[in-house]
């Protein structure tokens, strides 16, 4: 817990991502505050099925493009269209490919 309970928000998850000197860097931050560096992760209601598929990928061998279409991919396996609400999904990204 921070020392001002008013800027900390509770039950808030974020994953925050950038490119550092040495390489690409992924972290998640939970609720409590709580800070872990990942290769991959998910946050959310179907995180768990979306973990696993993350898991069968080879994250290190694949270029940022391809990596942008599998997490299309597995957001859109994961959603249950039954019990899940529609959803309009967009993605970009920032690269060299982008010139960004």
């Amino acid at each position: 817990y921070t020392l001002y309970s008013a800027v900390r928000p509770f039950g808030c998850s974020v994953i925050l991502a950038s490119y550092e000197a040495d390489g690409p860097q992924m972290y998640m931050i939970d609720p409590s505050g709580v800070s872990y560096g990942y290769y991959g992760c998910a946050i959310g209601k179907a995180k768990q099925a979306a973990k696993t598929e993350i898991e069968k990928l080879t994250l290190k061998d694949k270029s940022s493009d391809e990596l942008v279409k599998e997490a299309a991919k597995i957001i859109y396996q994961v959603h249950d269209e039954l019990k899940d609400k529609d959803f309009e999904l967009e993605l970009s990204w920032v690269g060299i490919n982008t010139k960004g």
